[in-house]
């Protein structure tokens, strides 16, 4: 803060006077003083802080150019290759995500209905050979079992037959217990 003297009190009231052709009292003058006073105290601050802040916008601005990249082609099929070179691996990482995802979803849904089958049908087990080394025909619209007769003591499981004719039933070896 300034000293403030009759001297200086008497400068203001001048120019004062001078400006609106009116005479002006002391205290006035000393308040238009404070007013000055506070007004110029605002000024440097805000320039300082304004200052600061051209200096980070330059700064940001000098930081952006350096890190964006003009580029210009003479034709369409040149931005298309650049364009490709640039997000090629992110689209391939991305599709082999999606395909991943959609791949684990089906073998744990295909899994999980299986898993249900069999607890479902706990007598499955026993029919292993048949599923495993039966062999089938499709004929008419139907897949069939073939099945041969047993011939003397040479037993395939799941591939030969014994006819009981006293039931009149086919039995068809799935095991030996």
């Amino acid at each position: 803060m300034q000293e403030v003297n009759q001297e200086y009190l008497n400068r203001i009231k001048g120019r004062y006077t001078e400006k609106y052709a009116t005479v002006m009292d002391d205290w006035t003058a000393i308040i238009l003083h404070e007013v000055n006073e506070a007004v110029a105290l605002l000024r440097r601050e805000n320039s300082s802080k304004l200052s600061e802040s051209i200096q980070e916008i330059s700064a940001a601005s000098e930081k952006i150019r350096g890190q964006v990249h003009q580029v210009r082609f003479d034709n369409k099929q040149q931005a298309f290759f650049y364009g490709l070179g640039n997000h090629l691996l992110y689209g391939l990482t991305g599709i082999l995500g999606i395909c991943s995802i959609i791949w684990i979803y089906t073998t744990q849904t295909d899994f999980s209905e299986k898993r249900e089958f069999v607890n479902q049908h706990p007598a499955v087990e026993k029919f292993q050979s048949i599923y495993l080394n039966g062999k089938t025909i499709n004929q008419d619209g139907y897949e069939f079992l073939v099945v041969e007769p047993i011939e003397g003591d040479k037993v395939e499981f799941a591939r030969n037959y014994l006819y009981d004719k006293k039931n009149n039933r086919v039995l068809v070896p799935i095991r030996r217990k």
